[in-house]
């Protein structure tokens, strides 16, 4: 049948997205004005960076690496219960669309749902459900994370996690129970991978987490576990606005001890993500590449196996 042309998005929400880029630049500008103004916070930053213990560096450069097959996880778990994608592709996708995020108007977030529609036959909205499911899981265990430290302090949060990873432990359980052999069931959504979802959700908080307090170490400005907690959550609602750049900056300086040290840390955060996110994303480009390649026989799209 012939193929339903893509609508394009409102010109209203085009602008504000190409907007929120061009806000994000200018806040990341700013930021970068601010550090290199002050001097003497970035020259420390860079000596103590320098001269920092190796497992610091290694640690920060692996864990982003940790925060993408986690992330992948969930994608995959998510829409797998729509069609049967392979665990490595969903990781491939997923490094390319977070790549392809930092750019205006996020062509991953398109570009995810192109792909698993050509290439498996999953609809838009089914796509779009998975996005959306996924961001409410973030929203979840932020807003969670927060609760649990404004009232427990860390207590208070590793409780709130703990049970979310219960929960979708438990979930896990029982999805891989009903799933095992049979594969996804169209028009049968199962519910328990979402609360799976959650569970991987709030491991990755704890990933953030343990960021927060390497980058401010190695800086040597260490900072304590809850305001570490504080960090990671307030960044993590953050990300899922529209301004993709220089927003979190900004948001990690004001809860700081002090705005140089917090827009330095989250900058030099900030080149961390990109000297590891971009080679994954050219690696998942090129895996993706390679096996759009091998599926060239007509009326395979949509219908390739699990791996």
């Amino acid at each position: 049948p012939p193929r339903t042309p893509t609508r394009p998005g409102p010109p209203s929400t085009a602008r504000a997205r190409v907007l929120g880029f061009v806000l994000g630049l200018a806040l990341l500008a700013a930021a970068v004005w601010v550090v290199a103004r002050d001097g003497r916070t970035l020259e420390q930053a860079l000596h103590a960076a320098r001269h920092a213990d190796p497992r610091i560096v290694i640690a920060l450069a692996a864990l982003p690496v940790l925060n993408w097959a986690l992330s992948s996880l969930i994608f995959w778990v998510l829409t797998r219960r729509f069609a049967p994608v392979p665990l490595g592709e969903m990781a491939a996708l997923t490094a390319v669309a977070s790549s392809l995020n930092a750019l205006p108007l996020r062509p991953g977030l398109l570009g995810r749902i192109v792909y698993l529609k050509q290439m498996h036959g999953v609809r838009v909205r089914d796509s779009a459900r998975v996005t959306l499911e996924a961001i409410g899981l973030t929203v979840i265990v932020a807003l969670a994370t927060l609760l649990g430290s404004a009232l427990g302090g860390v207590k208070g949060v590793l409780l709130a996690l703990g049970l979310l990873v219960i929960i979708g432990s438990a979930a896990w359980t029982a999805w891989a129970g009903r799933s095992a052999g049979a594969g996804p069931r169209p028009g049968r959504p199962i519910d328990a991978g979402v609360l799976v979802a959650l569970g991987v959700r709030a491991v990755e908080m704890v990933v953030w987490t343990a960021r927060y307090m390497l980058v401010f170490a190695l800086i040597a400005r260490p900072i304590g576990l809850d305001a570490a907690i504080l960090l990671a959550a307030s960044a993590q609602i953050v990300s899922l606005l529209p301004i993709a750049l220089g927003l979190r900056e900004w948001t990690v300086a004001m809860l700081s001890v002090s705005t140089p040290i917090g827009l330095t840390a989250d900058l030099l955060h900030r080149a961390v993500e990109l000297a590891v996110g971009v080679p994954l994303g050219l690696l998942g480009w090129w895996a993706l590449w390679r096996r759009r390649s091998r599926v060239r026989k007509p009326g395979t799209l949509g219908t390739q196996p699990s791996d």
